[in-house]
């Protein structure tokens, strides 16, 4: 029986200089794709350029990059070994979490909330500041009504306690879960955000300026001090210069990654022909974050907040409105437009919120089985 044609193949097979791999070459082993290449397999055919592909529907391999065919929307692409890359759709990272995920997604862009965030938002209401650990069997419950099953739930305590936010803590033969200094450091970061308002109403007209330069040897700290950067509410102006409306002290960021020589702050404020409107339009992208809270008060608007699920209800409130407030810098009102949905989004959260604590506390009480956490 004649072997079947691939479904598609390159338009011209030829061969990438300095990569070591043919564009039509055949076969099922992985070749290096040279410095700053991926090599991209479609069907029978591996490839180092994308566009000698057209069209390929074929999803990502691990460590590989893969293209949907034109049009076509809602399938999920391999990240590939490109620096950074996420796979179209994935979720980010636990809502309190952006400094120790590493993630820098385009704010509140069609994210969902995932485990980390489920189990951030119920160690908030329930464990932070309340001296307990809270056993492992009941946050599996707890969660498996937000729909997340037990691998699922149990995969994401794992790498939290890896990132150093949760400790395991043993009762006999029973397992708990309780909070790290580190981890409560970071939820009560979460909870002054959930306090504040989504804008600044009393800005002095100052600005805080970071510029930075870290060697290309640390790359890792220099990620990590942008992703920093982002959660406390600072964005880029310039290639190593980061801006915030607020008086910001990074004196804490800067000394944990070790790059206090590597950078300067200033206070200063914008004179002559600078517009302090365009400098909040250049950093932040205003428009992904302004759709994030649209699709939030149409997500919530008119939801039945009943009390059967309550506990639930209350944990997937909390952590879809702290997957926007995470990205939001906090702007002063008079830069953002008059009608900035994220006032209505905040005044939605807060009246939600107030409607479920005698339920979800109830509902806490009978679930969660909770024991000191010393």
């Amino acid at each position: 029986m004649p072997r079947p044609a691939p479904r598609h193949r390159p338009a011209a097979l030829s061969r990438e200089p300095g990569t070591g791999v043919g564009n039509g070459r055949r076969g099922n082993g992985s070749r290096a794709a040279g410095p700053g290449r991926v090599a991209v397999r479609c069907s029978t055919v591996w490839t180092a350029r994308p566009a000698a592909v057209p069209g390929c529907r074929h999803r990502g391999r691990p460590g590989r990059v893969a293209w949907t065919r034109p049009g076509r929307t809602g399938r999920k692409a391999g990240t590939g070994n490109v620096p950074g890359g996420e796979a179209a759709g994935d979720g980010t990272a636990g809502a309190w979490t952006a400094a120790e995920a590493g993630t820098t997604a385009a704010a509140g862009a069609g994210q969902t909330a995932r485990p980390e965030s489920f189990l951030l938002a119920l160690f908030g209401d329930y464990v932070l500041d309340r001296g307990v650990a809270v056993s492992t069997g009941s946050v599996i419950a707890v969660l498996r009504q937000l729909g997340v099953g037990e691998h699922a739930t149990r995969a994401a305590a794992a790498r939290m306690a890896r990132r150093g936010l949760l400790r395991s803590v043993r009762r006999g033969r029973r397992a708990y879960l309780g909070l790290t200094p580190h981890g409560t450091a970071v939820l009560r970061d979460g909870r002054d955000k959930l306090e504040a308002e989504v804008v600044d109403r009393h800005w002095d007209g100052r600005w805080t300026l970071l510029a930075f330069s870290v060697p290309e040897s640390r790359r890792a700290d220099r990620h990590a001090l942008r992703t920093r950067l982002g959660w406390a509410g600072f964005g880029p102006l310039r290639s190593g210069l980061w801006v915030s409306t607020r008086a910001a002290d990074l004196s804490d960021t800067l000394a944990r990654l070790d790059l206090l020589d590597h950078a300067e702050v200033f206070r200063a404020e914008a004179a002559l022909w600078t517009d302090p409107a365009r400098i909040v339009r250049e950093a932040w992208d205003l428009s992904a974050l302004a759709a994030g809270y649209r699709r939030f008060t149409e997500r919530w608007s008119g939801a039945e907040l009943g009390e059967r699920d309550g506990l639930a209800l209350r944990t997937r409130l909390t952590a879809e409105w702290l997957l926007l407030i995470r990205h939001d810098p906090r702007l002063p009102r008079d830069l953002l437009t008059e009608e900035w949905p994220g006032v209505r989004a905040q005044e939605l959260f807060r009246t939600s919120l107030r409607q479920l604590p005698s339920a979800s506390d109830t509902l806490a009480a009978e679930l969660l089985d909770t024991t000191a956490a010393g």
